[in-house]
């Protein structure tokens, strides 16, 4: 009998159209705090139905990783800041994913996004201007 050996979870590619499926609360791990974990689901190509996945912090800056993927979530360039996002305005929403090997050698990870739908390329509403000051503002 022959068989044939795969990876689990998504192969490496360069770029595959995905759909956002969750977000959910990632756990703790080793060296890390809570994140938040965004599952995808390819839609076409070879790969079509393969899951990946990427876990953010959920600290978001503008100039973080975290950060940095959701403006690409978003079609924007850089997050504003102290704006109001909704997440889960991302959930059904198309894009274009580069994923690649995770940077340990474990898995793949989903590297970038560019969005494809009108669901994923909503701008995040701007809130109320914060008074000056040493306030700090969560995000």
């Amino acid at each position: 009998m022959k068989i044939r050996v795969v990876a689990s979870g998504h192969p490496a590619a360069s770029n595959v159209r995905v759909r956002c499926l969750s977000i959910d609360v990632a756990e703790a791990q080793a060296g890390f705090g809570e994140g938040l974990r965004f599952t995808f689901e390819t839609i076409a190509g070879e790969h079509k139905g393969c899951k990946s996945y990427r876990t953010i912090s959920t600290k978001i800056t503008p100039s973080n990783a975290a950060g940095q993927f959701v403006a690409q979530a978003l079609g924007l360039e850089t997050l504003p800041l102290s704006a109001d996002v909704d997440l889960d305005d991302l959930i059904g929403g198309t894009f274009v994913a580069n994923i690649v090997q995770s940077p340990k050698g474990q898995g793949t990870r989903v590297e970038s996004l560019t969005p494809l739908t009108a669901a994923a390329s909503s701008k995040p509403a701007p809130v109320a201007a914060q008074p000056e000051g040493d306030i700090e503002i969560p995000f």
